[in-house]
């Protein structure tokens, strides 16, 4: 069950229509939404939030595994629940796990009801464009920093795609890496490299 509170609430159109204002929070299991507005209209199937939104989705996972959340911030917040995609957009931070990434806007995708064993919605993966960096701190102490105009993340198997600008990843013990498309996997540390057109792609190697 959906559940809420802020300062104020109002009802329109026979109660299809709500508006929460004020310190507003909502809430479904562990997963939960708050903003200085938020409105849902339930004949469309459509949340906006606006003023420091933060939204915290928790994947689904089995009991003897550790959750995972993801964490986003945005000024505004537009989700269908019918494509489960929402829309951050104002200048966006994701946090999940030990990676962060920034940009201008995210788009976010639910997982489908179908696959979903509960009725929580957890991330399956999420696009991000206009000035990415994502920060990602390695099970070994070190650090990969990317950068690119868009980028694409799988929960299903950690993989992050970087492309559009000039994509470029700079791995804190092995050096700096660019090239027309970035791939990499976290769980095994593979990085797949594209060149730009027919030119070779470029990796500056640390020396140890």
């Amino acid at each position: 069950t959906m559940q809420a509170r802020a300062d104020q609430m109002q009802t329109r159109d026979n109660n299809t229509s709500i508006f929460y204002e004020g310190n507003a929070i909502m809430w479904q299991g562990a997963n939960r939404i708050s903003a200085d507005v938020i409105h849902i209209d339930r004949d469309a199937e459509t949340l906006t939030a606006k003023g420091n939104v933060v939204s915290e989705l928790v994947d689904d996972r089995s009991a003897d595994a550790s959750p995972v959340f993801t964490v986003v911030h945005a000024p505004d917040l537009a989700y269908r629940d019918d494509t489960r995609v929402a829309d951050y957009t104002g200048g966006v931070k994701l946090e999940r796990d030990k990676m962060t990434v920034t940009a201008k806007t995210l788009q976010a995708f639910l997982t489908p009801k179908s696959q979903n064993n509960t009725d929580q919605s957890s991330l399956d993966h999420a696009f991000a464009d206009g000035k990415v960096r994502i920060y990602h701190v390695l099970t070994d102490g070190r650090s990969r920093t990317g950068t690119s105009e868009h980028c694409e993340y799988f929960t299903k198997d950690d993989r992050v795609i970087l492309n559009g600008g000039a994509p470029e990843m700079l791995d804190s013990y092995k050096g700096l890496t660019k090239g027309r498309q970035l791939t990499y996997f976290s769980d095994d540390d593979r990085l797949i490299v594209e060149g730009v057109n027919k030119a070779l792609a470029f990796t500056n190697m640390k020396k140890h």
